[in-house]
């Protein structure tokens, strides 16, 4: 195994801190190269500049964010933001060891849902002209990022111009980890067009895409920058280029056995190189993201991020609940539609359009918040968690095909909007896609039960995982009546009644587990863990059996670092 610091995120790793400046080390067309190590430990010093942006304000502000601050020592802070929710955190500043600006924004936390809906809207948009000056109108880029950009664009530039002039420098490193690293690259692409004659450079690790063709064709012609992948890291994959995404050039990829590789051109598919080594989303891991941490039995994948477990099932219960409540909102307004009249030719359409969106949301709904209950019952089991946030995901593209596919078969069609009563007539692969997916839907959530159950070995954890199981086979059976009228196109009726009853069901389905889970509560059993895992201080480095205790987290330290990557860990 090649140098501890390439496991990524690494984002490096070594203690050491280098005064140099990083060289230029990627290759923007041509051929391929292996970069030494003592070249790539040039860029330890930035690692950890884009871990310390994990923190917030008050830490970043007096550097006083533990190990990651401890490593630059002499770095001297002018301006720190955000909340780590509505806005990440960034922090401005200078280092006179690297005499250089240095900026950083933070990447995705896993555990906030609105940094998450940040990276989830991925729609291609134009960039603000106030912003970015004579940009050309062909870039497009991921809408969440531009809009989040926008939200500390003035106060960045701000404060950079004034570092700039405290200390008599053009020099500027831009850095950032994952979200971070997307943002950070629209600073570098948007600083220059505000500060005439700034040197600047960009160093990325873990970035998704940011924007079009266009997009990266700037970026090459403008932006110095190294853009760090690890092995089969999936978010550099995303967001597709299916979607007419495009990463610029300059790519360092660290293979799985640590060889770091200059990759010539831009998203390049050979198998040395980030998109070609995670070829897929199902190819790719999300460990190596955050530094190939699996690999350590203390930490279990993202999951020491937040300290303990029982976090991330307390997240899982909120949007299980979500969930639910959800759900009964939607049948409410679906039963009252059902009984609106169809001849009033003004609601008509949306009518039929309302009725269908529905009872894809109430039916998947149910399906979703049975799934996120046996996520809870095996929370301690990273590997099996994962497999279900597969069928997660699974679940949720079947609600979003399913939907699509209806404006798909109907708009092209406007003749039966002007019907008496509004209906579109579909093609066989509508019904066809509903029965597959419903198959396959309740197909996954009787088996999951039967497979987990021989591996539960707490009483009430089995007992909670028999009752899922059952309402489970009242999903299926309440799908039944539906599946044997869905191919009869004009069977108007009992189509309607039969999805009445499909969807009344599933609203009792995805409130059960909710409602479970509320009665445990009150009785006072507490959720045992399966197997009770090692969570370390990462303070001490002290091992305990089970939770952390919340004393564990008081401390000053925002991101550990561990021989395979670095680990965000929430303060408490």
């Amino acid at each position: 195994m090649a140098h501890p610091l390439l496991q990524f995120a690494t984002l490096l790793l070594g203690a050491s801190t280098v005064a140099a400046a990083p060289l230029d080390l990627t290759t923007r067309a041509g051929t391929f190269s292996t970069v030494s190590t003592t070249d790539f430990d040039r860029f330890t010093p930035f690692t950890f500049f884009a871990a310390s942006a994990y923190c917030p304000p008050d830490k970043t502000q007096g550097w006083t964010c533990g190990a990651n601050c401890d490593a630059n020592p002499n770095f001297q802070p002018t301006a720190a933001g955000g909340d780590g929710s509505e806005i990440q955190f960034w922090y401005v500043g200078f280092d006179p060891d690297l005499s250089t600006v240095v900026v950083a924004h933070q990447g995705t936390d896993p555990h906030d849902l609105q940094s998450l809906l940040t990276d989830a809207d991925f729609i291609p948009d134009d960039l603000d002209e106030n912003l970015f000056p004579g940009i050309s109108q062909d870039i497009k880029v991921h809408n969440g990022f531009r809009d989040e950009h926008a939200k500390t664009a003035q106060d960045v530039l701000a404060a950079v111009q004034q570092t700039m002039q405290d200390h008599s420098t053009n020099k500027v490193t831009v850095v950032g980890h994952s979200l971070g690293g997307a943002l950070g690259l629209l600073d570098a692409v948007f600083l220059p067009l505000q500060i005439p004659g700034v040197d600047l450079e960009m160093i990325s690790y873990g970035q998704p895409r940011v924007g079009n063709q266009a997009f990266a064709d700037f970026v090459d012609t403008n932006v110095k920058i190294t853009r760090i992948t690890s092995r089969k890291d999936l978010v550099p994959i995303l967001p597709g280029r299916f979607l007419s995404f495009k990463h610029a050039s300059g790519e360092l990829h660290i293979q799985e056995d640590g060889t770091i590789v200059s990759c010539p051109g831009q998203d390049n598919d050979d198998s040395r190189c980030s998109t070609g080594d995670a070829k897929n989303i199902f190819k790719a891991s999300v460990d190596d993201h955050f530094g190939g941490i699996s690999e350590r039995p203390e930490y279990t994948s993202y999951l020491a991020r937040l300290g303990t477990m029982h976090e991330i099932e307390n997240s899982i219960g909120v949007l299980a609940a979500y969930v639910a409540i959800g759900s009964a909102l939607c049948s409410v307004v679906h039963l009252s539609i059902v009984f609106v009249s169809p001849y009033q030719s003004d609601f008509g359409v949306a009518r039929f359009y309302l009725l269908i969106i529905l009872y894809y949301t109430i039916l998947w709904s149910a399906r979703l918040s049975a799934i996120f209950s046996i996520i809870r019952i095996v929370r301690a089991t990273t590997q099996r968690v994962r497999h279900l946030f597969w069928i997660v995901a699974l679940f949720v593209f079947f609600w979003v095909l399913l939907t699509i596919q209806i404006f798909w078969e109907c708009e092209p069609h406007k003749d039966w909007k002007y019907q008496t009563i509004p209906r579109c007539n579909f093609s066989e692969a509508v019904p066809a896609c509903h029965i597959i997916s419903d198959v396959s839907g309740d197909a996954i959530l009787l088996l999951v039960p039967i497979r987990l159950f021989t591996a539960i070995r707490e009483k009430k954890l089995r007992t909670r995982l028999i009752l899922i199981f059952g309402i489970s086979v009242m999903t299926t059976f309440g799908s039944i009546p539906h599946l044997a009228v869905v191919f009869n196109q004009k069977a108007l009726l009992p189509n309607i009644i039969a999805g009445v009853v499909e969807t009344s069901i599933s609203l009792l389905v995805c409130n059960f587990p909710v409602l479970f889970t509320a009665i445990f509560k009150l009785q006072g059993q507490a959720d045992p863990p399966t197997s009770p895992d090692d969570i370390v201080d990462f303070q001490t480095n002290t091992t305990f059996e089970g939770p952390v205790p919340a004393a564990t987290l008081a401390n000053d330290t925002c991101i550990t670092k561990s021989s395979s990557g670095i680990i965000p860990v929430e303060v408490a």
